[in-house]
């Protein structure tokens, strides 16, 4: 019969006061937070609408005989990006969590 060696170990976790994981050390959290203060996804979403625009506008005025159906299309995108576009401005980044935190100190 073959010797068996048993090998103990521990772990040692750090958690906050909440008694909660820190995630904020951890790439994706990282990730996310670059993502926000870029504000890649809302610039993406303009130059998409933009792109977009850009094509109804030459498909619109290739028409040699344009549809009021057509022409409420046409103004209709027009009037989204208008929407778009404002809501794209009056926004801001979300505060981090580490903000959170400490302004939620006293609080609870």
């Amino acid at each position: 019969m073959a010797d068996v060696e048993v090998v103990e170990t521990t772990k040692v976790y750090t958690v906050d006061d909440d008694g909660r994981w820190d995630h904020t050390n951890t790439w994706w959290y990282k990730f996310a937070v670059f993502l926000d203060c870029m504000r890649i996804v809302p610039r993406g979403l303009m130059a998409a609408y933009g792109y977009t625009f850009w094509l109804v506008t030459t498909w619109y005025m290739a028409l040699p005989d344009p549809s009021g159906a057509q022409s409420a299309f046409v103004s209709t995108v027009v009037g989204a990006g208008a929407v778009w576009f404002g809501i794209y401005v009056n926004t801001k980044p979300a505060e981090s969590s580490a903000n959170n935190k400490k302004s939620n100190k006293g609080t609870g």
